[in-house]
């Protein structure tokens, strides 16, 4: 029999209050050299994430779910309200303007089968707490229920996800000493990458009274650089400007240099919902290579079909290149209506 530890003599950084596993692998590694960035985002839109990439991952992050069209809505969006900040901590513009946008997702999606779930988050336990009790009263817990309405702070939420997530702030322009809490970079980023398909805040702070390197002053004014949600129509080559003419001619909607999983691909067509990337190869300068192996992975595993298109198949013969990428797509619509069936 081993000896038996008495839980008294565990040493600090075997304490689960204290430490997660993590915690305790990270603390015995011999070189960061070890440490690999899981750097593949498949839980959200591009927009819900694109701040947490660039603040806190350096942009590393390779965003599975971008797809042409995604924009058409917005899935990030900010308003400013006119609330005020009571001594208790809770904001009640804020409560009735969540109670009013999950009153608008009820009415829209309550005859659905396939509900959207709703998560209500505030980084402050007392309006947390005051939006629990207030949203309890105004529905009915099978309502709720059936949207998997869940209301927390950012620790509550994590590990967990919701399709749509409602932030409020509960901050007004008298309580910048408590949005010093907003500035902890753990907590923050944990608060707004909850959501998959939308998210929206509300604030009535004015966020120009915040320091400039601020988090949230950060956060509601962000505008990605490098939107990695928008192609590029400026054509790198004739082959390129070929396709997409021929393309344009038989109707298929396409995308040039559309950013997915950090790559980008060089044509993107969509039909019907189904997306197919075209990787033109063989063309003298940036088509000349084709995609690499661990390339054509990486876009399997966002879900993303390729193509190869060499451009001595399209000299020989357009009208076949153009006809075997139509296949493609009518065949990936088929095999998609039999996998939903």
């Amino acid at each position: 029999m081993g000896e038996v530890v008495q839980c008294g003599e565990l040493p600090a950084s075997y304490s689960y209050r204290d430490q997660s596993l993590l915690d305790l692998v990270s603390d015995n590694l011999a070189s960061q050299d070890a440490v690999t960035l899981l750097d593949e985002h498949y839980r959200s839109q591009p927009e819900l994430i694109a701040f947490s990439n660039h603040a806190f991952y350096d942009d590393r992050l390779k965003i599975m779910q971008a797809r042409p069209g995604s924009t058409q809505e917005l899935a990030l969006s900010f308003h400013p309200l006119e609330g005020r900040r009571a001594k208790t901590g809770r904001n009640r513009v804020e409560k009735d303007w969540v109670i009013a946008q999950l009153r608008n997702y009820f009415d829209r999606y309550d005859d659905n089968a396939l509900k959207p779930s709703i998560g209500v988050l505030s980084p402050y336990r007392e309006q947390v707490d005051y939006l629990d009790k207030e949203i309890s009263k105004a529905f009915s817990a099978a309502k709720l229920r059936s949207f998997s309405v869940r209301v927390a702070t950012p620790y509550g939420f994590q590990g967990e996800e919701r399709d749509v997530m409602l932030l409020s702030l509960s901050l007004d322009d008298q309580s910048l000493r408590a949005a010093a809490y907003l500035n902890r970079a753990d907590m923050f980023n944990v608060a707004v990458t909850r959501a998959k398909e939308e998210q929206r805040v509300a604030y009535s702070i004015n966020p120009e009274l915040l320091p400039p390197g601020h988090l949230l002053r950060r956060y509601l004014s962000f505008v990605p650089a490098n939107l990695t949600v928008m192609p590029s129509w400026e054509f790198s080559c004739d082959f390129a400007r070929e396709v997409s003419a021929e393309l344009d001619a038989e109707g298929i909607a396409h995308w040039i240099n559309f950013p997915i999983a950090g790559q980008r691909v060089d044509v993107v067509c969509e039909y019907q919902g189904v997306i197919l990337g075209v990787d033109l190869i063989g063309y003298p300068g940036e088509h000349q290579q084709h995609f690499t192996t661990q390339v054509y992975k990486i876009l399997h595993r966002a879900g993303i079909r390729v193509l190869p298109l060499p451009y001595f198949n399209w000299v020989e013969n357009k009208r076949a290149c153009i006809e075997r990428l139509i296949v493609e797509l009518r065949g990936a619509l088929v095999e998609r209506g039999q996998q939903l069936a």
